[in-house]
């Protein structure tokens, strides 16, 4: 995958699940290229946890490049405010990774609130506690998950909660 189209991409389970930061991080000149290769690479499902929803240009990127796309808005370093929510968003992405879907999830720089979601279905879905979970995101994608709140959600949905 091209970082300069796709910054900090990495497969966390090979060929099905991934993070990234912001493909394109939103430039006009290359975000067609950002989503076509995501798509090449064998991403179906580009889920983002930016503040706000992609804009027109974007979304229709990702259309084009045959992508279902899933929005969940967490702001900057933050962690999200319905929590259930959260949960049942893991959870619905595992059940489309289960039915086959390679998922990409980001967010602006690939590492806070991506890395709670990866550390968070890890600890899920993959069958890791959360410090392992934790752990082994950072082995594969360092400086993975940036605040406290962001390891507390991870240890609040490893234990089947909300």
């Amino acid at each position: 995958m091209d970082p300069n189209f796709v910054p900090n991409f990495s497969w966390v389970l090979s060929g099905r699940l991934a993070g990234s930061g912001m493909p394109a991080r939103g430039s006009k000149i290359f975000v067609k290229a950002a989503y076509e290769g995501l798509a090449a690479e064998g991403v179906r499902l580009v889920v983002s946890l930016l503040g706000e929803p992609p804009a027109g240009y974007i979304q229709r990127a990702i259309t084009e490049a045959g992508l279902d796309s899933l929005h969940f808005p967490i702001v900057d370093l933050g962690t999200p405010q319905d929590v259930e929510a959260f949960a049942a968003l893991i959870d619905q992405v595992h059940e489309r990774i289960t039915e086959g879907t390679p998922t990409l999830v980001h967010c602006y720089a690939g590492i806070g609130r991506a890395g709670m979601f990866l550390a968070a279905y890890l600890a899920r879905h993959g069958g890791f506690g959360p410090d392992a979970a934790i752990a082994e995101l950072r082995r594969l994608r360092p400086s993975s998950i940036e605040t406290h709140g962001q390891v507390d959600i991870i240890r609040r949905l490893a234990k089947g909660g909300p």
